[in-house]
């Protein structure tokens, strides 16, 4: 397990009789500044901290002068009740194959209006097999919806129902997920959907196969073929194998120039999404890298960032453009008529940004 070590520096000014001003010195050498009580809990300051500079909390370990801040430790707790003098905490963060998967999902009810600013009960099995398969992990969690009616969970991380994320052996897929909702809290479960789990199963894959690559296949993963790098291989419904490949440059655009809906819905069709998207100088770009490449998916990203060791190991040895570890990458996956689905490379998870943002624009072509 690789460990990154940041060191972020607090300073405390005065801001009320008991409230501590705290600011922070992030790694770009940026800084942001917190509010804070000397109650503040460990994971409370994780908190704030992910709001800030976006660090998960679940790859956070905070400590100071040696001792370890546990989430359920006070700042006082440790001794830091003071605000005459400089505290330097370190943040720890770790890359690992972790046995939580972040999601997100927009909650409508059942008249397809959003549901904003409010707790709801989910229960999220993982089935294995097809859609409608066996069950091999259940949990129920009640996270709280955005303004935008976006829920955002750790699966792994809530009441356990039936099964354990580590028993799940993620060679043996494919994987669906099924989230069913209880918009009233009222313990009947309102909305229920059903998608194939792509990305995280596959960040897993050589935990429970000792292996980065599928066996019985002829192509590998870091290959360099048909101008990219494979990132992704499967065998289809027609028993051939196929893959995605990343292109070998990036670029940064907006998604669009000016918002409009094109209904670029698809979370796992890419070229689906790129062919709508008008008025865009991220298809734009795309279209020059010539015919079969799109603009990727949310899913195929989130493929291609849980693939990166291969992909970057390829990219390196041929001189090529290494995927950004803190970009921001631009997915032909629409949220609504303003906003788009973007993934983060430097955090790992997806999220939403407004179309005319200037991001990182990467191609992939599929075969």
């Amino acid at each position: 397990m690789k460990k990154i070590y940041t060191l972020i520096i607090f300073s405390f000014l005065t801001l009320q009789t008991y409230g501590m001003n705290l600011f922070v010195q992030t790694p770009n050498n940026g800084t942001i500044s917190l509010d804070v009580e000397p109650s503040d809990s460990g994971e409370n300051v994780k908190n704030k901290i992910f709001d800030q500079i976006s660090i998960p909390v679940i790859n956070q370990v905070i400590s100071w002068n040696g001792t370890t801040i546990q989430d359920g430790q006070t700042l006082a707790d440790v001794g830091i009740v003071t605000n005459n003098r400089t505290i330097v905490l370190t943040v720890t963060t770790t890359i690992q194959v972790p046995e939580k998967m972040s999601y997100q999902a927009v909650v409508r009810n059942t008249t397809n209006n959003l549901v904003i600013n409010q707790p709801v009960g989910m229960q999220i099995s993982i089935l294995q097999g097809s859609a409608t398969g066996t069950a091999v992990y259940v949990e129920t969690q009640t996270p709280t919806s955005n303004a935008n009616g976006l829920v955002s969970l750790e699966i792994g991380g809530g009441t356990v129902v039936s099964g354990t994320m580590a028993g799940i052996n993620w060679a043996n897929g494919p994987y669906f997920i099924k989230t069913e909702t209880d918009i009233d809290n009222n313990t009947s479960y309102d909305v229920t959907s059903t998608s194939q789990l792509l990305s995280t199963p596959y960040a897993l894959f050589a935990k429970s196969a000792g292996t980065s690559t599928p066996s019985g296949f002829t192509h590998y993963l870091g290959e360099a073929f048909n101008g990219g790098i494979i990132f992704y291989l499967y065998k289809g419904s027609d028993g051939l194998e196929h893959g995605l490949i990343v292109a070998l440059t990036e670029s940064t655009a907006q998604w669009q120039s000016s918002a409009t809906l094109v209904n670029a819905n698809r979370t796992e069709d890419g070229a689906f999404n790129t062919a709508l998207m008008t008025n865009s100088p991220a298809a734009t770009y795309i279209a020059g890298l010539g015919a079969g490449w799109y603009l990727p998916s949310i899913d195929e990203l989130g493929l291609l960032y849980y693939n990166r060791y291969s992909v970057q190991k390829a990219l390196r040895a041929g001189g090529s453009t290494l995927l950004s570890s803190t970009a921001g990458y631009w997915s032909s996956t629409e949220y609504t008529a303003a906003y788009a689905y973007l993934f983060d490379f430097y955090v790992g998870y997806a999220n939403i940004n407004n179309k005319t943002v200037t991001g990182t624009v990467r191609g992939v072509r599929a075969f």
